[in-house]
């Protein structure tokens, strides 16, 4: 799942393709009601906050573990 605002960005056709050869289903916010977004957009600043920018990692690996372990995710 991939969602987000309905940013042109996010609309144009390359990129839904794109989405859509990984087997992505993409999702877009209703018209006019961006603080859908809201919950994510904050879990994301927080985890950058709390968690990417005050440790050293050495590959995605590492931090996708480590965000395994904070998440709980098994």
């Amino acid at each position: 799942m991939f969602h987000t605002d309905r940013g042109t960005n996010y609309r144009v056709k390359t990129f839904c393709a794109y989405l859509k050869s990984l087997g992505v289903t993409q999702s877009f916010s209703r018209v006019r009601a961006p603080y859908n977004n809201c919950v994510m957009e904050s879990v994301f600043s927080n985890l950058k906050r709390e968690e990417l920018y005050r440790s050293k990692y050495h590959s995605e690996n590492d931090f996708r573990t480590a965000v395994d372990k904070i998440y709980d995710f098994p």
